[in-house]
């Protein structure tokens, strides 16, 4: 198989997604948008340079003839995915979010980036598959700070059920699709094993950390203000419709799908997995 472009490898996903490809034997370029460390640069073809530097991403895209990328600034969406084309690439496996089959269209950035860069990327004239995660589990980490510093998570609604998937779920999703041809158009709304309540996903950690963690219900408004810290590029009416949902997912939640286990050939990792791989990032100081 020819040379996979693997973008923001130094994401979560994306890191995920290199070590899949490479215990396929697979032949990667690592593209960064910093310097990647030595160790990195000694042990795979890396460059360098921001999805909205058009020059630097083409010459990424050069030689390249499949490439993994996450949803671009919408702005950018159109010009990045062409460049790819232009440079040779035939497909595109593209991170999305389950998020543009369940929203309405609107003024949530997040949602609006992810569903522009779908259509931009077949408007390219690319094969592409979408990747689109109901919600990762790494969003979890959001908690962290509050956890060290106070031993609680502050949540409007602890009885929420969400699907959280492990991101190397996510990556060997990715990786399966970058190789198997039979993906082309498709898309994949994957979810991780089963449903779990914010106040489940916040007692597993407690059960790995070894100590107790509150739960504390907090209102909408002061959820709504505690998004606008921790995601600050939200508009208002984002972090409420964000709230809204979490409201609705207490008694309507998110249905599983088959989707994952129909990519890949097995079922996706239990939450109390990633949180048993990521403990350490909620124990010690906060930030």
């Amino acid at each position: 198989m020819s040379k996979i472009l693997v973008t923001g490898a130094d994401g979560r996903v994306g890191h995920q997604v290199t070590r899949h490809l490479a215990s396929r034997g697979a032949e990667i370029r690592l593209h960064f948008q910093g310097a990647p460390a030595a160790t990195t640069r000694e042990q795979y073809e890396t460059v360098s340079g921001d999805y909205g530097d058009l020059e630097a991403m083409s010459r990424a895209f050069d030689g390249v003839e499949s490439a993994f990328l996450y949803a671009p600034d919408s702005r950018i969406s159109a010009a990045l995915f062409k460049a790819a084309k232009a440079r040779g690439v035939t497909k595109v496996v593209l991170l999305s979010s389950a998020s543009v089959v369940k929203a309405p269209p609107g003024n949530n950035p997040i949602v609006e980036r992810h569903r522009t860069a779908e259509i931009e990327v077949a408007s390219a004239g690319l094969d592409w598959t979408f990747i689109r995660p109901d919600i990762l589990a790494s969003n979890c980490l959001q908690w962290a700070d509050s956890i060290k510093r106070s031993g609680s998570v502050f949540t409007p609604f602890p009885h929420s059920l969400r699907s959280p998937i492990h991101e190397s779920d996510v990556g060997l999703a990715i990786s399966v699709a970058l190789f198997d041809a039979r993906t082309n158009q498709q898309a994949f709304n994957i979810t991780g094993l089963s449903l779990i309540s914010i106040r489940e996903q916040v007692e597993s950690i407690a059960k790995y950390l070894g100590r107790s963690i509150k739960c504390v219900e907090i209102s909408d408004s002061e959820a709504v203000q505690q998004m606008a810290e921790t995601a600050p590029n939200l508009t208002l009416e984002a972090r409420q419709k964000l709230v809204d949902y979490l409201r609705k997912c207490v008694d309507t939640p998110p249905p599983l799908t088959e989707d994952f286990e129909r990519l890949v050939g097995h079922s996706p990792r239990h939450f109390d997995e990633w949180v048993s791989d990521n403990i350490m990032s909620f124990s010690g100081s906060p930030r």
